[in-house]
């Protein structure tokens, strides 16, 4: 094999890319990206919208990076289709690149739902930074944001907005916005600390957005109207799967892989945003850096020959002003919650117990914790509940007397 074609430059895409010149791969990587250039998203709720991040420190790389590293890098280019007969991509230029392996790192777009109507471009979502650009443009001391949906990304929104200077509330049908990812008792406190910075939270389901000339009112399902200057829609994700369609690829919400990201025809693989596993239901994309860049490490060993990494306990976090949460494994599945630390103070976590064993944990605002939490795990470390809840000994005193 000698040529990778990678069609995508969001972090799985440059994970692939790099991982392959990384583990010895001396074949053509051509690496094509829709985009201006390749950067990370992260910071477009946070930093970047509230203007103390500059568009270049969200690169990746820069131009003589991918060139010293000897990846072709192709900014600004549209991939219309896939060739499978001759294992060729076609931009909208017209030029055609054949590769002996293809990698779809299509990511995908900002869920906009059908109850939107009369859209004045005071409707927002995010997702590219030209949406963080157009988004901190609208916003001024005193506007009032309306952000539907309190997950991750619209609390990220509200509470950078919200340190602008503006106005903020959210809406979420979830009594509990991020119950089904933390469980309710953390996301209660979550929920309690928006409303502590001022942002007020309503608890409804949206039947319609309509955006006029100088406002936009939004009718909740209990027949009540809210209005706004901005509204910010942050509901979730829709994998990109045009390309894997049109060629006839396995898709179901997204493309369909296999444990080593192989997509129906194994000469194409697929990860990041756009891709799911085949072997669970429903198929949904994780949706979180973490889990792409994982992804793409995976296609990298896949075409390298190797058998892939163990990608250990899954990992996410979310940073929301005064706390930065990290969650590790299935938290809200877990059987029992046990706090170390004060919950609710300054910095504290919860493991999650199943079977009296720790499979998962969340740390409020101790990233280090989470970091050696997530190595202990992925060693199958089991302290039993009480020596976890023991904080007069270090995460480390206690792995070294187990």
């Amino acid at each position: 094999m000698t040529r990778v074609v990678i069609v995508g430059a969001g972090v799985a895409g440059v994970t692939t890319a790099t991982a392959l010149r990384q583990q010895g791969f001396v074949g053509e990587v051509t690496l094509i990206d829709a985009g201006e250039f390749a950067y990370a998203r992260p910071p477009l709720s946070k930093g970047f919208l509230t203007g103390s991040a500059s568009r270049e420190s969200l690169a990746f790389f820069s131009q003589q990076w991918f060139a010293d590293n000897a990846i072709t890098y192709l900014p600004n280019a549209h991939v219309t289709a896939i060739d499978r007969d001759v294992l060729a991509v076609q931009t909208h230029r017209g030029t055609r690149i054949e590769g002996d392996m293809i990698v779809l790192a299509t990511g995908g777009h900002a869920l906009v739902p059908s109850l939107l109507s009369n859209d004045s471009g005071r409707v927002h979502v995010l997702r590219t930074i030209e949406d963080a650009e157009r988004l901190r443009a609208s916003l001024e001391a005193g506007t009032r944001l309306l952000v539907i949906g309190a997950g991750l990304l619209g609390a990220e929104i509200a509470i950078s907005a919200h340190g602008m200077g503006v106005d903020v509330a959210t809406i979420d049908p979830a009594a509990v916005p991020l119950g089904h990812l933390v469980g309710e008792r953390l996301g209660l406190w979550l929920r309690d600390r928006l409303e502590g910075f001022g942002i007020s939270h309503t608890t409804a389901s949206v039947a319609a957005v309509r955006a006029v000339e100088h406002a936009v009112t939004v009718e909740l399902a209990n027949g009540e109207t809210l209005a706004a200057d901005q509204v910010v829609l942050a509901i979730g994700l829709r994998p990109d799967t045009t390309l894997a369609q049109a060629a006839g690829l396995d898709v179901d919400r997204a493309v369909l892989v296999d444990e080593r990201q192989r997509t129906s025809d194994p000469r194409i693989l697929a990860i990041g945003d756009c891709s799911a596993d085949a072997a669970s239901a429903p198929h949904r994309a994780a949706g979180h850096w973490d889990a792409a860049k994982a992804s793409g490490e995976r296609a990298a060993a896949t075409i390298l020959g190797h058998e892939p990494a163990d990608p250990g306990v899954s990992w996410f976090w979310s940073d929301r002003g005064d706390v930065r949460l990290d969650v590790l494994g299935n938290f809200a599945g877990a059987e029992r919650h046990i706090d170390r630390g004060a919950f609710g103070g300054a910095q504290f976590m919860v493991g999650g117990f199943t079977n009296g064993i720790l499979t998962s944990a969340a740390c409020v605002n101790d990233p280090k914790s989470a970091r050696q939490l997530r190595k202990l795990l992925d060693r199958a470390w089991r302290p039993r509940p009480e020596e976890f809840a023991d904080v007069s000994q270090t995460l480390k005193q206690l792995a070294t007397a187990r």
